[in-house]
């Protein structure tokens, strides 16, 4: 780059180029192992990406052979790939996808910021003025080449931090259809990138010189290339993200669809409890009738009321329909499918709110029948302003989420309380877990490993239940336990 012909100065060069290049693939390799974490399990040792990537980069830069710079980029985003497959093996063409992205992350960052360092560099270093004075030459060459390491490092960084945030749903699967999607402009640049090389190195074989050297805009060309490039690769992953965006709320819109339902369902179950009760209630004469004309008690109690003939009929009635009969025995019989009838038309958990006494006796069942054992201090607030809609949500979906990660373990067991503290109202459901669930970075919520519809937006339900009530939710678990609690803030008036 200009430098004396002294000896010393070059080696000077050669260990600074050297330190120089060995930093940028560590700082690389950090920044890899960045990008990927968020799309790799939270409970693995997801920083093995950076270190394969920066070993594999460092064995490949001071290995004797020589091999084109494009070649071990290649190499080494293959061997994150597997790495990444080997920590996670669900998703592959996600992995692909984001190997194949950092590939060309590295090349745009490297066109983009070529142009404007070059402009400075030979504004700077090559001056005559400079060129004459061997020892500011190369102070001022050490300079640039910190200053592009940096912009290196620092470009890379900022692209990567635009496409965290417009690629949303990292721990969704990739479809077939999705993976051509975002595969297609990657394929796209990386074509032109490598036709335009080609072209640059013909250039160069032929007329014995740097197409930059003779033709100072190219560099701006290249640049301007490698920003339309990630302009393309960003539209589509912001295209991706409003695809993703549209199937979940049609996703939502069928959970909430089901929630009206089960709420709908809930309140058919407490009409139909209510109106066995009135049934009951309006039958209770005649089943104490027969209780009485079983015992011998009701034509006893008309004679001494004075009522002497409607008591000789029920007497001539009664020992005409119970000739031969067991008096005792058959009263007893009757005092019990009464008292079964009674049992099955009241409830057994009394929580303050019909609603949430149907799906608390619902759970209690279902966790019999499971072999869960269920426990409940579950107290419906008379004043908190609190819909039986909105609990039923909460109730429902921690249920249903306890339930099923209980079920794989062997001390099953599912509980649910409820508690007041100043101004807000605490609901906790907690279960028995067989290991640690993986959270998801930026919403904070679990990530579902299931694929069936609807499934993963249970726990985004009750978030959005509390947030009416300008609350929250916490989760804590320790890979033997999973807890929910939900806080809803008191309405006044």
């Amino acid at each position: 780059m200009g430098l004396s012909d002294m000896v010393n100065w070059e080696v000077y060069a050669d260990m600074v180029a050297a330190a120089g290049g060995v930093l940028e693939i560590c700082m690389t390799g950090c920044l890899f192992w960045r990008f990927a974490k968020p799309f790799l399990p939270g409970n693995q040792r997801t920083e093995i990406v950076g270190v394969t990537y920066a070993l594999v980069m460092l064995v490949l830069k001071f290995c004797p052979l020589e091999m084109d710079n494009k070649i071990c980029g290649g190499i080494g985003v293959l061997s994150v790939f597997i790495v990444m497959y080997w920590i996670d093996r669900r998703n592959t063409k996600q992995k692909l996808f984001l190997a194949l992205t950092f590939y060309l992350l590295e090349w745009i960052a490297w066109g983009v910021i070529l142009g404007p360092w070059s402009s400075v560099y030979h504004m700077l270093v090559m001056r005559p003025f400079i060129a004459e004075r061997d020892a500011l030459q190369f102070v001022l060459w050490v300079i640039m080449e910190i200053v592009f390491v940096t912009m290196n490092v620092f470009v890379k960084a900022f692209l990567i931090w635009v496409l965290h945030q417009n690629y949303r749903y990292k721990r969704e699967n990739m479809t077939k259809g999705e993976f051509v999607l975002l595969l297609a402009p990657s394929m796209s640049v990386m074509a032109g990138y490598w036709i335009i090389s080609y072209f640059v190195n013909i250039y160069r074989t032929d007329l014995g010189q740097d197409m930059e050297d003779v033709h100072g805009e190219y560099i701006w060309f290249r640049a301007l290339y490698m920003a339309v490039s990630f302009a393309a690769l960003l539209t589509v992953i912001i295209s991706y993200r409003h695809i993703k965006d549209g199937q979940r709320r049609e996703k939502e819109d069928a959970v909430l669809s089901r929630q009206r339902e089960d709420m709908k369902r809930h309140m058919e179950e407490v009409e139909r409890l209510y109106g066995d009760i009135r049934s009951l209630k309006h039958d209770m004469a005649n089943h104490v009738m027969v209780l009485e004309s079983l015992y011998g008690n009701g034509i006893k109690e008309r004679e001494e009321g004075g009522e002497a003939e409607e008591a000789d009929r029920w007497k001539e009635s009664a020992h005409e329909s119970l000739k031969g009969v067991n008096r005792s025995a058959e009263a007893g019989k009757y005092m019990a499918q009464l008292r079964a009838r009674v049992e099955e038309i009241t409830f057994e958990i009394r929580s303050g709110n019909p609603v949430t006494d149907v799906i608390l006796m619902e759970k209690y069942k279902e966790a019999e029948k499971k072999g869960i054992a269920f426990q409940y201090e579950f107290h419906y607030p008379e004043k908190a302003g609190v819909e039986a809609f909105d609990v039923s949500i909460i109730l429902n979906n921690a249920l249903n989420n306890a339930m099923e990660a209980a079920e794989e373990c062997e001390d099953a067991f599912v509980s649910v309380r409820s508690y007041q503290t100043r101004n807000a109202w605490m609901i906790e459901v907690k279960n028995s877990a067989a290991g640690w669930r993986d959270m998801d970075e930026e919403s904070g919520l679990p990530i579902t490993t299931k694929k069936e519809a609807g499934h993963g937006f249970g726990i985004a339900s009750i978030k959005k239940a509390a947030k009416k009530y300008h609350g929250d939710i916490d989760i804590m678990q320790d890979g033997r336990e999973f807890v929910l609690s939900v806080m809803l803030m008191k309405q006044q008036g």
